[in-house]
């Protein structure tokens, strides 16, 4: 985990030398956000490999169908109850 103050630091840098972007995060996380940024097709492919496409739409599915919101008369309270 980046510390606030690490985090702080360079956004300050970020602005002093004028960056858009900025990457904290250290490791393997690094190293993927390079990749992404070279292979703008990398996540994406790496997503739907992993099944990680097909399980956030389930995700979708799953709170669309249980935290939508109570239309009259229908009988189904919204949000979690």
């Amino acid at each position: 985990m980046v510390t606030p103050e690490k985090v702080a630091k360079a956004v300050v840098l970020a602005i002093e030398k004028d960056k858009a972007e900025i990457v904290v995060m250290p490791g393997p996380g690094r190293l993927l956000k390079a990749l992404m940024d070279l292979f703008p097709g990398f996540g994406p492919a790496m997503n739907r490999i992993s099944g990680g496409e097909k399980f956030m739409g389930l995700v979708a599915d799953h709170r669309e169908a249980h935290h939508r919101p109570a239309m009259k008369g229908d009988g189904v309270k919204g949000g979690h109850g």
